[in-house]
């Protein structure tokens, strides 16, 4: 389950690895499992348990997340899928203001849906950079900021080309009175709009906000993952020559 100040499933994807719970009459699958006491390793656990009876709660549990990017594993196969989250299918790309910790101008898709709204773009929405930096951050002479803005709702999509495209995030351990970073943050740190608080790219943002008198903070940074984050599996598997069968993975959905 989720700890107070970790959270376990961080990076998993939706639907594949990331657990599920009952909700709205079926089950789900969700990389921030906030409040959720009652968890399955498979939507068929979550529905004998909770909708014993129902017949369509497998298949709306299923329908609702993204499909695993199959493609990542098994490259060759003509299965195809978009590159870009369903919020995102359409939308320009825009230069705008993250108004919340980075306090910096960003370019990217994943921008506040209300900016989209009557009245809004014209004071959110850039096709460049300086106009941005000019009216929101004038005196930030490291506007803008060739990064990406912190969204991790978006990122950890499955609609994107990494099967686990979660990011690295720095945040601040009230645990150790610094920041961290990784992809384990607390689950209510990257749900219901708090990661424009406690999510940062970069470590100093972090601890200017939350520990400036600590000196030694951030006490981990990128560096300490530079192999990647890791993920366990079930076992060793030889190598196969590409004409044999490889083993069978099992979709946990």
């Amino acid at each position: 389950t989720e700890t107070i100040n970790n959270n376990p499933f961080g990076g998993c994807s939706p639907g594949w690895d990331c657990p599920w719970f009952p909700e709205d009459g079926h089950c789900k699958s969700e990389p921030h499992p906030t409040q959720q006491f009652e968890i399955y390793r498979t939507s068929k656990e979550c529905c004998n348990v909770h909708f014993k009876g129902s017949s369509t709660c497998l298949q709306d549990s299923k329908d609702s997340h993204p499909p695993f990017p199959w493609p990542i594993h098994f490259p060759g196969l003509e299965i195809e899928r978009q590159d870009v989250p369903n919020g995102e299918i359409g939308r320009e790309i825009f230069w705008f203001p993250n108004l919340h910790n980075e306090l910096n101008c960003f370019q990217g898709r994943n921008y506040e849906s209300w900016m989209l709204d009557e009245g809004f773009p014209a004071f959110y929405l850039f096709t460049d950079p300086q106009k941005c930096c000019q009216l929101w951050f004038p005196t930030n002479f490291d506007c803008p900021d060739a990064e990406t803005a912190v969204n991790p709702e978006e990122d950890h999509a499955a609609y994107y080309a990494d099967p686990y495209p979660s990011n690295g995030y720095f945040f601040p351990d009230f645990s150790v009175n610094s920041c961290g970073f990784g992809r384990d943050y607390p689950s209510w740190m990257g749900s219901m709009g708090y990661e424009k608080w406690y999510l940062f790219t970069k470590g100093e943002h972090c601890c200017q906000k939350y520990f400036p008198t600590v000196t030694n903070c951030p006490y981990e940074d990128e560096t300490q993952f530079q192999d990647g984050y890791g993920y366990y599996w079930e076992s060793y598997q030889d190598n196969l020559p590409n004409g044999e069968a490889y083993p069978t993975i099992y979709n946990q959905t």
